[in-house]
């Protein structure tokens, strides 16, 4: 069976991406919205966000992520459309339609957020 982008990844990003690999997740990366409360913030703040934000939403997953049962005994910690936070520097970012996209291996996931998140919460710049 072809593995094609998933329903999730075509509402965010409005068009096919392709489909992860072996054990890597496919994320969207929060970046804070232009208008926060009453404060507009500078484009400059909000493209920093794509570099020092490590939170995401998981789009599409690899068909290899979670299948090892040495390293994952309890199975996948995370499914399509949980928010993740991973570490910073095992993520390789990219762009498509303006919308700025991840790819995480699925061992580098070190939180799932709870339903209901809301990334605005998180100060992004303590990431």
């Amino acid at each position: 069976m072809k593995h094609i982008s998933s329903e999730l990844t075509l509402k965010e990003v409005g068009m096919p991406v392709g489909v992860p690999t072996g054990g890597y997740i496919l994320t969207k990366i929060f970046v804070r919205p232009e208008k926060v409360g009453s404060i507009f913030l500078t484009q400059a703040t909000r493209d920093s966000d794509q570099f020092n934000n490590r939170i995401g939403l998981i789009l599409d997953m690899g068909s290899d992520c979670y299948k090892n049962e040495n390293i994952f005994p309890t199975g996948a910690y995370c499914k399509v459309g949980d928010h993740i936070m991973f570490q910073r520097y095992e993520v390789c970012l990219f762009e498509i339609n303006g919308v700025h996209l991840g790819l995480v291996p699925c061992n580098k996931i070190i939180l799932k957020f709870e339903d209901g998140f809301d990334p605005l919460a998180v100060n992004a710049s303590l990431l």
